[in-house]
This record gives structure tokens, C-alpha cells and sequence, in this order.
């Protein structure tokens, strides 16, 4: 089964690459649910875009926005699989990457240990998540061969997934 994804968001569609939406509770020393469910931080790769929309949303600290990613199975196009909601959404992270060739990648993998890591109030755990990310986005634009790529990390209040709502 092959599948196709979209992101919206502020009007615009962008072709998702990889998506990730971690879902999570706290559980008690026998290994029972001791708390609900919220989500991390959602991380999409994205085809790289002309536009500037995602550059402005991730410019302002106090822009919410509210999207969705939408997973299609390639032989039913119009049939949506999978949705994705969210609301009250920021662009924590915005990594955009552009190689003209495979061989520009190792270069610029290198070079992730210049990141700077002074971030946030938890410097080490969110520069690795940063550095990470960084190499993630290059294996991905090698794997395939897309020369331009984009990397958002988003934490929403509210997600939906299939209309089921949980709550950061």
C-alpha cells in the first residue's frame, strides 16, 4: 500500500516527505495508564516551498496556527486515510535545506556540530533534538534525492487524530 500526504495550513498545501506525531501518557511502576494522553511536538519534512508563509509564521513567537495533515492511499485519491488536526499551533523549528548533490549532504552533516544549541531553557536536550533533526532532514533529501527540503517541529494545544482530541 503506497500513501500521499498533505499539509495545510494558513491557506497553503505543501507535499509532506515524513511526518511524525508522537502520542504519549505517564504510567504507574506496574506499567498502567496513570495520567491521559498528550502529544510532543509534531515533526514534518516538507518538499521546500517559494513561498514565505512558513519563514513568516516561524518569525513571529506569538503566531498560532491552526492546520492539518491530511495521508491519502495513492490508489484512492480522493479517499482521505488518515487526518491530522491541530490548533493553537506554534513553528518551533523551521530547518530548510538545499544540496545541489548527494555529495554536498556529507559536508553539510558536518557541519551540524556548529549548531548553535543556546536555545531554550533546556539547552542540551533540545540542541541534540536540533542536531538531530539536522541530520534526519540530510538522510531524508539523500534517500530521495530531493534537493530541497524543509524540517517544522510544531507544538499545538489541541491535536486531533481521526477526530479524536487530546490535549497538550
Amino acid at each position: 500500500m503506497s500513501f500521499k500526504g498533505e499539509f495545510k495550513v494558513a491557506g497553503n498545501t505543501y507535499e509532506v516527505i515524513q511526518c511524525h506525531v508522537p502520542l504519549s501518557q505517564k504510567y504507574d511502576q506496574r506499567g498502567r495508564p496513570s495520567s491521559g494522553v498528550h502529544s510532543g511536538r509534531i515533526r514534518i519534512m516538507l518538499d521546500g516551498t517559494a513561498d514565505g508563509a512558513l519563514g513568516s509564521w516561524m518569525a513571529d513567537p506569538t503566531k498560532k496556527q491552526d492546520g492539518q495533515i491530511l495521508f491519502y492511499r495513492t490508489d484512492q485519491v480522493d479517499t482521505v486515510f488518515k487526518e491530522v488536526a491541530f490548533e493553537g499551533a506554534y513553528l518551533m523549528t523551521l530547518i530548510e535545506s538545499f544540496t545541489l548533490d548527494n555529495e554536498s549532504s556529507s559536508t553539510l552533516l558536518l557541519e551540524t556540530e556548529l549548531i548553535n544549541t543556546d536555545i531554550g531553557p533546556d539547552d542540551t536536550k533540545d540542541g541534540e533534538s536540533l542536531k538531530n533533526s539536522f541530520r534526519d532532514l540530510l538522510d531524508c533529501q539523500q534517500r530521495t534525492g530531493r534537493s530541497y527540503c524543509m524540517l517544522l517541529r510544531i507544538s499545538a494545544e489541541k491535536i486531533k487524530i481521526d477526530g479524536v482530541e487530546h490535549t497538550n
